[in-house]
């Protein structure tokens, strides 16, 4: 969380950072095991989401760190 958002893709984390920053909105879908991965290429910080969808495999600890961020965690089955 503290880290920001990575990728393991040297090719998409320049556009990635390119799109979030012109978005309206930015939602992030992803597996709740991609939390505890890190990459060096990090391309945006956490809270430039807006929305982070995710599975209820989350730590509670990580969930918890995003809202207090200001984002919306919103959890599937």
């Amino acid at each position: 969380i503290e880290k920001g958002l990575s990728t393991f893709d040297f090719k998409a984390a320049p556009l990635m950072g390119k799109v979030i920053g012109i978005s309206k909105r930015k939602i992030l879908l992803v597996d709740s095991h991609k939390f505890q991965a890190e990459s060096s290429l990090f391309f945006a910080p956490a809270d430039a989401m807006d929305t982070i969808i995710t599975d209820h495999g989350i730590a509670p600890d990580i969930l918890h760190a995003l809202e207090e961020k200001g984002i919306e965690v919103v959890l599937t089955p």
